[in-house]
């Protein structure tokens, strides 16, 4: 799942016919998942349940944040859907309405 901030908007992939490019940006950051759960899995260490990545095209770097949190193991009805759209919704008032 994935979105953009264009001119301090939150914009939904769908608004772009860029693909090609959002495939590759989700696959790059599945790959990364995959490799940083190699890591902490070899180190015996808890694996994160979520990964938020996010490029900022402007500086052309890239972040990436993570949680511990079990956000679906005691939630019969709450989706991966749901958790996008939580994070979607929090960057859009965050961008969109950075004083409240």
């Amino acid at each position: 799942m994935l979105f953009f901030k264009v001119d301090n908007k939150i914009m939904r992939k769908e608004s772009f016919n860029t693909k090609e490019i959002q495939w590759q940006f989700l696959n790059l950051g599945m790959e990364d998942y995959s490799e940083l759960c190699s890591v902490f899995a070899e180190n015996h260490q808890e694996i994160p349940t979520q990964l938020k990545l996010i490029y900022d095209n402007v500086n052309q770097k890239a972040s990436a944040n993570y949680s511990y949190e079990k956000f679906f193991s005691h939630r019969d009805d709450l989706t991966p859907g749901n958790i996008f759209e939580q994070w979607f919704t929090e960057e859009k008032q965050k961008t969109e309405n950075p004083y409240g």
